[in-house]
């Protein structure tokens, strides 16, 4: 029995060491399971890594400046810029190229001895550093000068405002002038200087070259600065008025061609300046200009009456109407900067009219068109110009009135050929008088660039073609001369096309006078 029992024992202790032998107990490996390797923390060669990567893993990818451009101490290699936590396996976005004073940022760099750039498509499987590349530049700051004195922020140009304003250039470059002038109460600003103190003789030249650090001064001086703007008129020198005070009216400045029509606080012409008004801040006053009656020898050639050829005497524009000149009368127009002087291209029955009658009413001449729809030329705007056919009707003119107004298809012919028979205005070359398809590389060009006629009339073959008085009920105009986009044979002083009212880049017009008896 007591043998029985000893074999009992024997046997329940043999099964708990089996049972226990089969239970993992977390201190050593277990059967099916993958030992992490203390050299890879990130588990890298972990076979049950291998294939998808997990979402779950991130990674912090450093994006430092060189030691040099310094901006924040940060752990090793350079200066900090900024961090991205990105999820395995995912890309990291760029961040805003460093704007360091004195450096100039060139790109990110995938080492720190910039031998391969970062590719920002390449999926991110570990802790990153990706470094900038930066060059030495030259470090100008524009100082206020004063405590009181400010840049304003602009925002366009990245810069929120304060005493200095700092700009990073090429060794051996220049700097620009700063778009803003810095501000402070009471004091009028009177330039850059390259002292502190604002010698005379001193201001900063900014075609100078900089090869170092530089600083450049406001100078300033007690009162406000008055500037005079006269719009390609004849300068007036600006001045320094005391605060509060009153500036004296200038003389009038003169422009050729045209008629001076008043100072404006604002470069719109829609608020008059008074020089009774106290002066609390520098300010630009500007000049308004009307365009001056055309008299012969300036615009204008005599054109005799011939009875034979049942025309009347009158003045006839020796030019196309020019974008200048239609801006003139008409101040919501707009054209490209460097086209003053080309023709006038969005020509239409309508848009002649309404030129010519408003130009009369400037120049306090009799308009000779009326238009039912019309009552007001004198206040007339470009936008209100019908640019679709049938919308003015009734259209009447007065053969009497003394204003401006188009020539007839009788008179235009009659002009272009000059007294002359050639088959182009002045001449049997068109590549002397017209611009068309072979010489105008696909533009308009500024008006009296070719010859003239025998009467001194310019661009009546080519540049564009102009629109002549006719109307009938099916409100079709012709316009004649041909334009830079025809070939030669559509540049005769014969040419002629008709279509409807509405405007047409192709066309312009010039603009007569009856002449007095």
């Amino acid at each position: 029995m007591k043998n029985l029992k000893k074999w009992l024992a024997v046997l329940a202790a043999f099964g708990i060491v089996l049972l226990l032998a089969g239970c993992p107990t977390g201190n050593g490996p277990q059967p099916g399971n993958i030992v992490p390797d203390q050299n890879d923390p990130n588990n890298q060669n972990n076979p049950s890594n291998s294939g998808t990567p997990s979402t779950n893993q991130q990674y912090t990818v450093t994006f430092r400046l060189p030691a040099e451009a310094d901006l924040m101490s940060g752990p090793g290699g350079g200066g900090f810029y900024s961090e991205s936590t990105v999820n395995n396996g995912e890309r990291v976005s760029r961040p805003v190229d460093p704007n360091v004073a004195g450096f100039i940022f060139e790109n990110w760099y995938a080492d720190s001895n910039y031998t391969t750039l970062f590719d920002f498509n390449t999926p991110i499987s570990g802790n990153t550093d990706v470094y900038a590349k930066m060059r030495r530049g030259v470090k100008v700051t524009f100082d206020a000068n004063d405590s009181t004195a400010n840049f304003e922020a602009d925002q366009a140009a990245g810069y929120r405002g304060g005493r200095t304003l700092v700009k990073t250039i090429e060794i051996g470059g220049t700097v620009t002038r700063p778009a803003n002038t810095p501000l402070r109460g009471g004091y009028a600003f009177m330039g850059w200087y390259s002292d502190q103190v604002c010698s005379d003789g001193n201001e900063f030249d900014f075609n100078t070259t900089l090869n170092s650090d530089k600083t450049i001064y406001a100078k300033w001086v007690v009162g406000h600065l008055v500037t005079f703007e006269t719009n390609g008129g004849s300068a007036i020198d600006s001045r320094i008025v005391s605060d509060r005070a009153t500036t004296a009216t200038p003389n009038e400045p003169t422009k050729d061609g045209y008629n001076f029509d008043g100072w404006y606080s604002d470069r719109d012409f829609t608020r008059p300046f008074s020089f009774t008004t106290p002066i609390r801040s520098s300010i630009t006053i500007y000049a308004k200009w009307k365009l001056a009656p055309l008299t012969v020898g300036n615009g204008l050639v005599v054109i005799n009456a011939d009875s034979a050829n049942n025309i009347s005497a009158m003045y006839a524009c020796d030019h196309e109407v020019t974008m200048e000149e239609f801006k003139n009368v008409f101040s919501d127009f707009s054209y490209s900067r460097g086209k003053e002087k080309r023709p006038f291209d969005k020509g239409c029955l309508y848009t002649a009219i309404a030129y010519c009658n408003k130009l009369s009413l400037m120049e306090g001449k009799d308009p000779c068109y009326t238009v039912s729809q019309v009552s007001n030329w004198q206040n007339i705007a470009y936008n209100a110009i019908p640019t679709t056919d049938n919308e003015w009707t009734n259209i009447t003119y007065d053969s009497y009135a003394n204003g401006y107004r188009l020539p007839t298809k009788e008179e235009w012919i009659y002009l272009a050929k000059g007294g002359e028979n050639y088959t182009y205005s002045g001449s049997e070359n068109w590549r002397d008088v017209g611009w068309f398809s072979g010489n105008s590389g696909g533009n308009t060009h500024d008006v009296k660039t070719k010859a003239a006629n025998r009467y001194g009339i310019y661009d009546m073959s080519g540049n564009l073609g102009e629109i002549v008085w006719t109307w009938n009920v099916d409100h079709q105009v012709w316009s004649f001369g041909g334009d830079y986009n025809h070939t030669y044979q559509g540049i005769s002083s014969y040419s002629g096309i008709e279509y409807q009212a509405r405007p047409r880049s192709e066309a312009t017009f010039r603009v007569v006078l009856n002449k007095p008896e």
